[in-house]
């Protein structure tokens, strides 16, 4: 490790032979600055990290003893070496007793300079793994704090709890305490991604950026608990609890593409009823399902009162299948919402999954006794029921089905549409074929297999016209077209088309036409 230097010499030469010196001896030191005056040293201690000084003793305004006393105030750690003459031996001898790591005598001879450089270094490397066994020690006593405070809060060892509890008192006694558990929410359906990995690097992000956030605030403890989940004890007035959690999850909301969801336990004065907050606060957490997350959660958070239909959704599949084949988004919502609704309370997600999964095959009955495929339709991304176990909450799965069932009802209407253009077309392409016939909307139906009501229906709603209507109108374009042809006999015209009385012909004709067959002709000078 390379250590910097700061030198303090009011004497311009005596500084640059230094600065040199020090730079070209091949040992760790860099010299961040030379300065020539006690006031620039100063500055120079605050705004970098410095590690050794070494400065003159007999300077203009400020002494170098009196830049040891001030920088020992504030950077206690800094190793400061004092160059005296002859005449100051007395200063350094005092220098010492102000905690000065040494002092070197003018004209500084190069052994003796490097000698000691050699020294402080050497001091600074021993200070340095001091300090890091210093580190992992409490890094290791941490842990072990931890995890005896987890297995307190568990209930797995009661013996533990008069250690527990003594390590909290302090704190507990100036300012109260709550527990809270953080979980780190999944993705969200919506945005298509769901890389594992993605997620656990950035659960390992936010969980550091939790542990350091609480902790730089001084907000409480934090540590691991089960499940993935952060334990927080938090320390601070009943009413802080909860803006404090909600600004947390507000600050890793901005910075992270995951969210956090925040159950919160009572606020006690007695450190020994932590265990039943944070009970309490497990309890909150629990609460997310219905409750929603990115959010604090409180035992009292049920999500609200659930209000319900007088309708059974199972007693409505007509209404429903009508809905979703007439491309009826609000009766689809409405349906839906009924769904839910009819579970109360919304306790657990099993109970909503085993609702969910009848009430998806009993549509699929439905669809069955139509010849449809319900699963082709859905377009399921993975295997139903598998599908519905992966939302965090109601809200989720609500707005999944939604989505899924806007999609299939536009995808089976247009199919549907499609299907009766095709049949429209070919009805056609039938009265077309048939035009010297009899044709009547019932042997159209028993031609297709459809009822008569409902094939009339379908025509009509699908043309515009009645069928009847159609047929007479094909039948009239046939005829015009046949009458450009003056070897065709009128009557022959009448009865390639169907019309088997040629008085019956002529009154269609001019209803439709406003003239005669004959008149017609003669307008084309035919």
């Amino acid at each position: 490790m390379t250590y910097r230097i700061l030198i303090v010499d009011d004497e311009s030469v005596d500084l640059e032979w230094m600065r040199r010196r020090i730079q070209s001896s091949g040992k760790r030191l860099e010299v961040a600055a030379a300065v020539d005056n006690v006031y620039a040293a100063l500055d120079v201690v605050k705004e970098e990290q410095i590690d050794i000084i070494l400065s003159d003793i007999r300077m203009p305004i400020m002494t170098g003893m009196e830049l040891i006393r001030k920088v020992k105030q504030s950077r206690p750690h800094i190793r400061v070496m004092l160059v005296s003459g002859h005449k100051e031996f007395e200063y350094a001898k005092q220098a010492v007793d102000f905690n000065a790591f040494g002092y070197l005598l003018k004209p500084v001879e190069d052994k003796e300079l490097s000698d000691k450089l050699d020294a402080v270094i050497a001091d600074l490397d021993k200070e340095r793994e001091r300090n890091e066994e210093t580190l992992q020690l409490k890094e290791t006593f941490s842990l072990v704090k931890q995890e005896m405070l987890f297995r307190w809060l568990e209930g797995d060892n009661r013996q533990l709890a008069a250690k527990a509890a003594s390590v909290l008192e302090e704190e507990v006694q100036a300012y109260g305490t709550a527990a809270a558990v953080v979980e780190v929410d999944q993705v969200d359906w919506r945005t298509g991604k769901d890389d594992v990995s993605d997620w656990q690097a950035s659960y390992q992000q936010i969980t550091r950026f939790v542990e350091e956030y609480v902790e730089e605030r001084g907000w409480g403890y934090s540590f691991q608990g089960e499940h993935q989940r952060r334990i927080l004890l938090l320390f601070g007035d009943e009413h802080t609890h909860s803006t404090r959690m909600d600004e947390l999850i507000a600050a890793v909301g901005k910075l992270f593409p995951l969210t956090i969801s925040i159950g919160l336990g009572f606020h006690t004065d007695d450190q020994l009823e932590l265990p039943q907050s944070y009970e309490a606060a497990k309890k909150a957490l629990g609460t997310k399902w219905h409750a929603g997350k990115n959010k604090t959660l409180t035992s009292g958070d049920s999500g609200g009162p659930i209000n319900t239909f007088a309708h059974n959704p199972d007693e409505q599949w007509p209404e429903i299948v009508q809905a979703l084949a007439d491309y009826n988004l609000m009766a689809i919502d409405d349906w839906i919402e009924l769904i839910f609704h009819q579970l109360q309370p919304l306790e657990t997600k099993s109970t909503v999954f085993q609702h969910l999964v009848h009430s998806i095959i009993k549509l699929s009955e439905q669809f069955s006794t139509l010849n449809e495929n319900f699963d082709e339709l859905m377009e399921w991304e993975t295997p139903f029921p598998n599908n519905l176990l992966g939302f965090e909450t109601v809200l989720d799965m609500k707005s999944w089905l939604r989505r899924k069932f806007f999609a299939f009802s536009e995808k089976w209407y247009l199919k549907k549409q499609t299907q009766k253009r095709k049949l429209i077309l070919e009805i056609m392409q039938y009265v077309e074929e048939q035009i010297d016939r009899k044709i009547t909307l019932k042997k159209a139906a028993d031609y297709f297999g459809f009822s008569t009501n409902y094939l009339g229906y379908l025509f009509k709603q699908e043309t515009g016209q009645h069928f009847s209507a159609y047929i007479n109108e094909q039948r009239i374009k046939k005829a015009c077209q046949l009458l450009q042809n003056p070897k065709v006999k009128i009557y022959e015209i009448s009865e390639s088309i169907g019309y088997k009385n040629i008085v019956y012909f002529n009154r269609q004709f001019k209803q439709v036409t406003g003239m005669s067959p004959g008149e017609y002709r003669k307008r084309l000078s035919i």
